[in-house]
């Protein structure tokens, strides 16, 4: 516990340096986002509807994201604004996806696990399978969608006469610098933290078809993919966003 003190007070330490009071805003709004998970799950504990709450737990950690961290202003409302786009789009298909994948509930190598719990879990799996998409999207997509829209600010500060469409192109070149970068992160994020499952794969002596039909690794790969596509799309419609409110006669 004493490690995970100071570890905890080197990087405020460091955000503070780096990024003075953003970096404490910063600080604080993680744990604010914890908070809002927390609380996303004691309201799904006690049966509140599934959609509804991950919906607006995820509304409220994009407004910390956004505004609690970098203030009320265009960039952050533009940001604000394509996010809630991208989860609408979410919620729409993201539920079609997991029914035709069956991925929801627990796989069949969780079972032994699971063995001396009751499965009488009074829980929708395939909603909840929504929620764990949604939430796990969030950083990505939070982040992709500042980026463009701090750099369209900076673009819109420099060249003040620059028309809509010129400055929708600065926006697209832009989030096509980071496509590359987000889609890495989170590939090598995936890989890191599902290597132990990798390797129990390995020692388990899957065929190549059983691997690619096992639900747990398909759930977790589905998640990758789904996040990275909505990550990717947040980028053209916080530059559409943008060029149209920047431009405003």
């Amino acid at each position: 516990m004493n490690v995970l003190f100071v570890l905890a007070a080197l990087l405020l330490g460091l955000m503070l340096a780096v990024g003075g009071e953003t970096g404490l805003f910063s600080f604080l709004g993680m744990f604010l986002n914890v908070i809002v998970f927390l609380g996303m799950c004691y309201f799904l504990y006690q049966h509140a509807n599934v959609y509804l709450t991950a919906f607006i737990s995820c509304v409220l950690i994009a407004c910390i994201n956004f505004f609690f961290v970098n203030g009320w202003n265009q960039r952050t409302q533009s940001a604000f604004i394509g996010t809630l786009i991208v989860m609408v789009v979410v919620c729409l298909i993201v539920p079609y996806i997991v029914n035709k994948a069956y991925i929801q509930g627990f796989a069949a190598e969780e079972t032994e696990e699971l063995g001396h719990f009751t499965m009488l879990i009074d829980v929708n799996f395939s909603q909840l399978s929504l929620a764990v998409i949604l939430v796990g999207m969030m950083g990505a997509v939070t982040d992709s969608a500042l980026a463009v829209a701090s750099a369209m600010t900076e673009v819109k500060e420099h060249h003040p006469t620059i028309s809509q469409n010129e400055l929708l192109s600065s926006g697209l070149r832009m989030g096509r610098d980071i496509l590359g970068t987000t889609i890495n992160t989170l590939f090598f994020a995936f890989f890191g933290s599902q290597l132990a499952l990798i390797i129990w794969f390995k020692d388990l002596h899957y065929s190549f078809g059983q691997l690619l039909n096992s639900q747990l690794l398909v759930a977790e790969l589905l998640t990758m993919l789904l996040t990275g596509m909505f990550a990717v799309l947040i980028l053209p419609f916080t530059a559409w966003i943008c060029a149209k409110r920047y431009t405003i006669d």
